[in-house]
């Protein structure tokens, strides 16, 4: 913990008297005062190291510290004057705790398993009828080196090591509960807390759910007895450690807990409140990042207006962590940092209410998340890395569907470089799931390039896009991914038809009969059952009808506009469409133009029919441009229905010629 100029100086200045005071005591036999001297310095030797934020100048005090300790006992022996002894040693462990955690390494472990040495060679001697105090006095110092060894010897389970620490802290708050001494009871019930809350991010998922509860009760009895004349030094990390237990807490719940992580948001709000700024980035950026992750949390939740000012707020912390880190060597943290506020503005744009204020913040995630895929990232957290990878592939797609043309291929082709080392990364691992959606996604990217691509590299793009929707369905189950199947099959069908329309297709008739079969399928795998988005229904009804009017009017196959036509009359009496005004005004659009193709494939007898059947669906339209005031809407529906009559009208003129007399002279 590093302190304050000032408080530094308090510390020095007490090591400085404590030196003098010992430099003017001489070594005698049995000579307490000279010992007492060397208790005196060490105790401020070991608060200066525990401030200090260089590593080389703390070890240096916790060894003066350690050693001093060491002389006292020499003089305080276990026969000569337990109860003093006893005392020594708890202080001398303590000591010997703090200087292995900044240490670490083999000689760190050593010197904790020294300790747990010493604390049980007190624990022997105490007497078993009197002595509880100091029993739980040393339990509770016995599990916090447990807690220290969990932290630096991996040669043993985590797990194992604060077990045993839980166990020390719930016998000393068992026997300073009876004891009713309240001040001691609350330190040992909240490094309980502490313990416990470790326990639970390392154990199966209804292990750690009890762990939870129980570090979220103790966490909340010992604060509730805290005031502010006796409470910890580290209150602000109490408070800290609760807040993230009741954030894991309320995750395991389905829907999350909101109860749960209200809790959580004040207690990181308590946390920043009594958090003393010591200089030391590590510690407030840790916080501002852990209360930005559970303003995310709780903002998915949400309704889309509280969504977005939580959002806002850790946007804020964001950026504020990156004003702290960015000058101070902090590589790693910066980067995931910048990947987290990149994901965060990636959800703002989701929330955008115009494609302007949209475009912009994804914009912002995407610088973001560029600065959060770097070589030390991939290297410490590759994880993490792969994660935001992902993210920034995404976040150039979402912007590239509301860019300009002229702008949308730069950020596709960057997203499809992404997706392709993405997935050169994953191949191999078991992570199937994870490969299918990037695959996905890729062809996507891919089939929206091929569209807007009009030369040879455009149906080249379009290829590789079915070659990618394929491979997709390939590796899917066809009993348990059917609404997956659907989208896919109905993706492939958007890039068939979009390559059987290209100038330069050769089989046109072939990619719109193998897009037609692609749709059909797509309807067979659901069936009857229901669907999870029925705008995406609805969305490859009315491709299906397309596709099926195209393969009437160029593959010459007359059947498909029937087909077709029964489609557009489903479509119509949607209930859904009911609500959605331009989508249903697209699909008479579409219906009255196939209609009218279709007109000219049939007998006369049946063509006017048809043509007066378009001519009414484009009239509904007019009404509608009319009473919207849409002037270019109602030029396309005057336009439309003229060319309709002249349809309608040459019909009647062909008619009335068959009857005249003298028409094959």
């Amino acid at each position: 913990m590093a302190l304050d100029s000032d408080s530094k100086k308090t510390l020095r200045q007490k090591v400085e008297d404590a030196d003098l005071a010992l430099s003017l005591k001489k070594r005698a036999d049995n000579n307490t005062a000279w010992a007492e001297a060397h208790i005196e310095l060490s105790e401020a030797l070991l608060a200066l190291a525990d401030a200090e934020d260089s590593d080389d100048d703390a070890l240096s005090h916790y060894n003066e510290a350690a050693s001093g300790f060491e002389k006292a006992l020499q003089v305080f022996t276990r026969k000569r004057n337990f109860s003093r002894w006893g005392g020594i040693i708890v202080s001398y462990v303590r000591c010997l705790r703090n200087y292995a955690l900044r240490e670490e390494g083999e000689i760190a472990i050593l010197r904790l398993k020294r300790g747990l040495s010493l604390l049980d060679e007190v624990c022997r001697a105490l007497p078993k009828k009197k002595g509880a105090f100091d029993r739980a006095l040393i339990l509770t110092e016995k599990g916090h080196v447990y807690r220290a060894l969990s932290d630096i010897d991996f040669s043993r389970p985590r797990e194992e090591r604060l077990k045993l620490a839980l166990d020390a802290f719930n016998e000393a708050i068992a026997i300073l509960r009876a004891k009713e001494n309240f001040h001691y009871w609350s330190l040992a019930v909240s490094a309980s807390a502490l313990v416990a809350a470790q326990l639970a991010r390392i154990e199966p998922v209804e292990k750690a759910r009890d762990d939870l509860d129980l570090a979220i009760e103790r966490f909340e009895t010992a604060l509730n007895y805290f005031d502010e004349d006796d409470q910890p030094q580290d209150i602000s990390y109490v408070y800290f450690e609760m807040g993230r237990a009741l954030m894991q807490r309320a995750t395991m719940d389905t829907p999350a807990n909101l109860g749960l992580m209200e809790k959580a948001l004040k207690a990181f709000e308590n946390s920043s409140a009594t958090f003393k700024d010591d200089g030391s980035v590590h510690a407030l950026s840790r916080l501002q990042n852990e209360t930005a992750l559970a303003l995310a949390l709780f903002a998915q939740q949400k309704d889309r207006d509280s969504a977005i000012e939580l959002l806002e707020k850790s946007v804020a912390l964001y950026r504020s962590n990156i004003d702290l880190l960015k000058d101070k060597s902090e590589t790693l943290g910066l980067a995931m940092t910048y990947g987290n506020l990149g994901k965060d503005l990636t959800q703002l744009a989701n929330f955008a209410s115009v494609p302007s204020q949209e475009l912009e913040k994804r914009y912002e995630a995407i610088a973001a998340l560029r600065n959060a895929i770097g070589k030390e990232i991939k290297l410490a957290r590759p994880l993490d890395w792969l994660s935001y990878f992902i993210e920034l592939g995404a976040a150039l797609q979402a912007a590239s569907n509301i860019e300009v043309p002229e702008r949308r291929g730069e950020l596709l082709r960057e997203a499809v470089k992404l997706y392709n080392e993405v997935l050169d990364t994953i191949k191999g691992q078991q992570n199937a799931k994870l490969f299918n959606r990037i695959l996905q996604w890729r062809a996507l990217a891919r089939a929206r390039l091929g569209e807007d691509e009009k030369g040879h590299q455009g149906l080249i793009w379009l290829k590789q896009s079915e070659l990618d929707f394929r491979l997709a369905i390939a590796k899917l189950d066809p009993d348990r991914d059917k609404n997956e199947l659907f989208r896919l099959y109905s993706n492939l069908a958007h890039v068939l038809y979009s390559m059987a329309r290209r100038k330069d297709s050769t089989t046109p008739v072939d990619l719109l009969k193998a897009a037609n079969s692609a749709i059909e399928t797509a309807f067979i795998i659901i069936g009857n059952e229901p669907f999870d988005n029925v705008d995406e229904q609805l969305e490859a009804h009315s491709h299906h009808a397309l596709v099926l009017w195209r393969l009437g009017s160029f593959g010459n196959v007359v059947e498909a506009f029937a087909k077709s036509r029964a489609i557009y009359e489903k479509l119509l009496l949607s209930p859904v469409l009911k609500n959605k005004p331009n989508k249903l005004s697209n699909i008479k659009r579409s219906y009255a133009l196939m209609l009218k193709d279709w007109a000219q494939k049939v007998p006369k007898k049946a063509a006017k029919p048809l043509l007066e059947k378009a001519a009414g669906l484009v009239n509904e339209l007019r009404v509608v441009a009319l009473a919207d005031d849409d002037k270019k809407a109602l030029k396309r529906c005057d336009d439309a229905l003229a060319d309709i009559q002249s349809g309608i009208h040459a019909l009647a003129k062909k008619r009335f010629f068959n009857f005249w007399p003298f028409n094959r002279i």
